[in-house]
């Protein structure tokens, strides 16, 4: 355990964050991290986390994890009702639901998890509106999540889109595509499905885990 005071954690997190992407020592990070919230939670304000979450965010980006067969269809579902969770309490309502086919995909698990909560975060800080619906269906060899919501302005697409365009979805042969008809605005992911794979099989956390770990893409996907 490391004993460091607020000061100090400040100082080296702000200290790693400055470092090239790829100098990052994950190791020494993610203890920082650990030590930093066990303090903060208690004795910080909500601002003096960000320097935090941002370092988090370089690692879980520019990790190696390798690419695993992934339960798609399971993995949104579970991050879905997290967002809801926590999105409850602003009065927002995030809804799931799905064509009753389990979809495979292989991707980076944390990678592909961080890229949707990228998406939905963006979307529900960019629009004001009470209920998004997120859908989940195959069309062909993809696996498709439409996200509908009512909306007041479309201006706010553009920004939107603009900070997605390098997204790790892309990455693996996906796309993001925003359809805006009346109040109606729809935002289609696609991602290849793959039914077929020798690679290992990916376990979705529990909800339990996603909702507590403060290192976990949910937390993470907030700041």
């Amino acid at each position: 355990m490391i004993i460091i005071t607020v000061k100090q954690l400040n100082e080296k997190i702000e200290n790693l964050n400055s470092r090239p992407c790829e100098l990052v020592n994950e190791e020494e990070a993610r203890e920082l991290l650990q030590a930093f919230f066990d303090q903060s939670l208690m004795e910080m304000p909500t601002e003096s986390l960000k320097p935090a979450f941002s370092l988090l965010r370089k690692i879980n980006f520019n990790s190696n994890e390798p690419a695993q067969q992934i339960n798609f269809t399971d993995l949104i579902s579970t991050l879905t009702f997290c967002f809801d969770l926590i999105y409850a309490e602003k009065d927002k309502r995030i809804l799931f639901t799905a064509d009753g086919e389990n979809l495979t995909v292989c991707a980076k698990p944390e990678k592909i998890s961080l890229s949707f909560l990228n998406i939905l975060f963006n979307l529900i800080d960019s629009f004001n509106s009470t209920y998004y619906f997120v859908c989940m269906e195959r069309k062909s060899e993809k696996a498709i999540i439409k996200i509908e919501f009512e909306h007041g302005d479309s201006s706010a697409v553009s920004s939107v889109f603009n900070r997605l365009n390098n997204d790790y979805i892309y990455s693996i042969g996906g796309c993001v595509l925003f359809i805006n008809e009346s109040n109606i605005m729809q935002v289609v992911i696609s991602v290849p499905a793959n039914l077929k794979s020798g690679l290992p099989e990916y376990q979705t956390p529990s909800i339990e885990a996603l909702l507590f770990d403060r290192l976990s893409v949910v937390y993470s996907s907030l700041f």
